[in-house]
């Protein structure tokens, strides 16, 4: 813990606040960690993983584009992306 909070910059090695530690192992104030979900932010600010179990999240975004009828011009088009959460 030999580093700032990603959030508000304070040195962890010496604050007096509470720390949480990440998923992905990175750390942070708790109330920083709080403030940032409260704020529907879900990935670290470090890496980008994310900090939360998001596989409900994840069904319930594949079930509504599953339900979307795509416009003709976008019917077959394919889009490749990459998620950080391994």
């Amino acid at each position: 813990m030999r580093h700032h909070c990603p959030i508000c910059y304070e040195y962890l090695f010496d604050s007096m606040k509470d720390t949480s530690v990440m998923k992905c192992g990175h750390t942070m104030h708790l109330e920083c960690y709080c403030e940032m979900i409260n704020r529907d932010k879900f990935c670290c600010p470090i890496c980008s993983k994310s900090v939360i179990d998001m596989s409900r999240e994840w069904r319930r975004i594949d079930e509504e584009i599953e339900a979307t009828v795509m416009p003709e011009d976008y019917r077959y088009k394919k889009v490749i992306f990459f998620i950080l959460d391994v």
